[in-house]
C-alpha cells in the first residue's frame, strides 16, 4: 500500500486576507464520495460547506455566462461547530489507510487536536486531542505572542507542533488501529441546537 500523503487538496490554509472576517480556510474532502468541502473559521466558530453544482441539461442550450456545462453553483452550510476557544492553525491531511481528510487544528498555549466529519451524526468527531498548556512552567520559556504553527510530515503519520516560538514538538498521528490509546484521548463535539 502506497504510503498517505497530505491532502489531495491543496489549497491555503494560512491566516485570510485582511478585513475579512474568515481566520483560516482549507479545502477538503471529507467524505468517501468525490466532493470538496470548505471549511472556515471566524472566531470560535469552525463552519463546513459543500459546493452544489447545476449543471446545464443535456440539449438544451447553456445559459448566458454557463461554463463547461455548469449553470451555477453555490455553497451549503454542511455544520457550525462552536470550538472551545480561538483556532491559532488549520491543517488538512490524509491519514494513511484513510480515502477521506482529517483537520489538525491548533489552541493557545500548545493544544492540538485532530478531528474528522462524522456523515451519521452530521458533526466533527474528535480522534485525538493533546494538551501541553504546562511546558511554559515545566521548561521556563517566556511566553511569547507568536502564533502556533502546525505541520505534518508527507506521509501524514507524525504531527509538528512549534509552541512558544521555540518549542517543536512532534506527535504520532494515530493509526485506525490506535485511535482512543493513551497518547491522545477522545471525544466527540456536538453542533449548538438550532
Amino acid at each position: 500500500m502506497a504510503a498517505a500523503s497530505t491532502s489531495a487538496c491543496s489549497v491555503a490554509f494560512s491566516p485570510a486576507c485582511g478585513g475579512s472576517a474568515v481566520d483560516f480556510c482549507a479545502a477538503v474532502r471529507l467524505t468517501r464520495a468525490p466532493a470538496t468541502h470548505l471549511v472556515l473559521t471566524r472566531g470560535t466558530a469552525l463552519e463546513i460547506y459543500s459546493l452544489c453544482v447545476s449543471r446545464v441539461p443535456s440539449g438544451t442550450k447553456a445559459p448566458r455566462g454557463a461554463m463547461d456545462g455548469i449553470a451555477g453553483a453555490e455553497l451549503e452550510l454542511l455544520a457550525r461547530v462552536e470550538l472551545a476557544g480561538t483556532l491559532q492553525a488549520l491543517r488538512a491531511l490524509r491519514l494513511p489507510g484513510e480515502s477521506h481528510d482529517s483537520l489538525l487544528l491548533s489552541f493557545a498555549p500548545a493544544k492540538l487536536s485532530l478531528v474528522e466529519w462524522d456523515g451519521v451524526s452530521h458533526t466533527l468527531r474528535t480522534r485525538a486531542a493533546r494538551s501541553w498548556e504546562g511546558l511554559m512552567d515545566e521548561v521556563g520559556c517566556v511566553d511569547t505572542d507568536a502564533p502556533l504553527t502546525i505541520a505534518s510530515d508527507p506521509t501524514a503519520s507524525l504531527a509538528l507542533l512549534v509552541a512558544h516560538s521555540s518549542f517543536v514538538i512532534a506527535l504520532p498521528l494515530p493509526p485506525l488501529a490506535r485511535v482512543g490509546s493513551a497518547r491522545w484521548c477522545t471525544r466527540a463535539h456536538s453542533p449548538p441546537p438550532h
